[in-house]
């Protein structure tokens, strides 16, 4: 059996990598709760996964995402997220890649063929 290692090794989440170093404008579909192995915790971690119209991939909302979310929704009850149209942007911080979430205002919808 022969596979390409980019299709081998793709993640069910959204990286920043996969921005392209351009803006995502995302509509949310739902949230859920998943158990995440973090190595550094050397555990699994309770995490909300955002998942969007247009693309199979979530997006993990680490504590700093989770409180941008709810500035930009007005609340933390995740079926209220429903619907609302949200803008990944790429970013970097301490040198690392990392998406940063903002209110819908621009960007471009996922390209199915950069996932």
């Amino acid at each position: 059996m022969r596979a390409k290692s980019i299709k081998t090794y793709q993640s069910n989440y959204i990286t920043a990598d996969m921005l392209t170093g351009r803006p995502w404008r995302m509509q949310i579909r739902e949230a859920t709760l998943a158990d995440l192995y973090i190595r550094r915790e050397g555990e699994h971690v309770p995490h909300l996964i955002l998942w969007f119209e247009g693309t199979e991939r979530g997006l993990v909302l680490n504590k700093t995402r989770l409180e941008q979310l709810i500035q930009i929704t007005g609340t933390d009850e995740t079926d209220d997220w429903r619907g609302v149209k949200i803008t990944l942007t790429p970013t970097t911080q301490a040198g690392k890649p990392t998406i940063h979430i903002v209110r819908a205002t621009g960007g471009s919808p996922p390209n199915e063929n950069q996932q």
